[in-house]
């Protein structure tokens, strides 16, 4: 009798470390695997240059948002002034689009010399 509840002791305490173990491993890889989805890859991915649109930097804007504004979309859009980066003093207009409490993408058409960036 005192053999079986030994054995199933043991099989819990086991189980348990196994658990313990394997966060610990969840932990580390979490840590040590870079995010696949990083701010740099999704700015890439989503980003594009105009070869020789400069000028039209707000007529893209312009027709952004009135495609936004025909979809009836859920989500609400604004145009708003934003820096390019955070030590730039330089603000261009964008269109920010929030869904629920969070915004969900900013669209900006920044001349970038001869390019529509």
């Amino acid at each position: 009798m005192f053999g079986l509840i030994g054995a199933i002791i043991s099989l819990i305490v086991l189980v348990f470390w196994l658990a313990v173990i394997g966060l610990i491993v969840l932990f580390v890889a979490s840590i040590f695997i870079p995010n696949k989805y990083s701010e740099d890859s999704v700015i890439q991915r989503w980003s594009s240059l105009l070869v020789g649109q400069a000028e039209l930097a707000s007529e893209v804007l312009d027709r952004i948002e009135k495609e936004l504004n025909g979809k009836n979309l859920p989500y609400k859009s604004k145009r708003k002034e934003i820096s390019t980066s955070l030590i730039s003093g330089n603000l261009h207009d964008s269109i920010v689009v929030r869904m629920r409490n969070d915004y969900s993408c900013y669209i900006s058409a920044v001349p970038q010399g001869n390019d529509l960036s």
